[in-house]
């Protein structure tokens, strides 16, 4: 399977960036003001004490509904727009451990190889449903690894309207099955029931 998506220019990319933040984040959230804000995928920081947080743990709470990940897809394929937006959370170039901590081997995906933490790409819905679909299946069936993914596990869909959003994350919650956690201020899609 193909992933066709484009690029969007950087200054587009931090444009659209900066307005979903606006929209859909609690910019007032500790966590978000601590290791989010100030972050750029350029920096390089220090290990020790660093963190890494998600914009889905800071969206305001008008937009923090936990919604079903496969009614999720089901509302994008039916989408009409010629394309959407996909996002991920900021993260830096370099982490540098202290010398007294275990070295291990860093794996770095391929789709974190193709596009930077801080880019932002056009996809047509259709083709990125069959995308999250087929990170989705590998990740919750263990049919391959990481490295087969399309996008990472945390990405933030919208259009140019802003007045909805999806957030899919790496999270479980776990009864008899489980279950991906998502976020969507989207009414038409389904609760997770848990």
């Amino acid at each position: 399977m193909n992933f066709d998506y484009t690029k969007l220019p950087v200054d587009k990319a931090y444009a659209l960036r900066e307005k979903f933040i606006d929209t859909f984040v609690d910019t007032s959230c500790p966590s978000y003001i601590r290791y989010i804000r100030d972050l750029k995928a350029d920096d390089v920081v220090q290990g020790e004490g660093f963190v890494v947080s998600f914009l889905w743990c800071c969206l305001r709470k008008d937009c923090d509904r936990l919604v079903d990940f496969y009614s999720a897809m089901r509302y994008l394929h039916r989408l009409e727009n010629k394309h959407v937006f996909v996002m991920w959370d900021i993260r830096p170039r370099e982490v540098i451990y202290p010398e007294d901590w275990p070295k291990c081997p860093v794996y770095i995906p391929e789709c974190e190889i193709r596009m930077k933490s801080d880019e932002v790409i056009a996809v047509e819905p259709k083709e990125l449903c069959q995308a999250l679909l087929h990170d989705h299946h590998i990740e919750a069936h263990w049919l391959g690894d990481i490295g087969e993914f399309f996008l990472r596990e945390d990405v933030y869909i919208f259009d140019e309207t802003f007045t909805w959003f999806i957030a899919t994350t790496h999270e479980e919650k776990t009864t008899h099955n489980e279950k991906r956690i998502c976020f969507s201020n989207v009414p038409e899609i389904d609760p997770l029931v848990i």
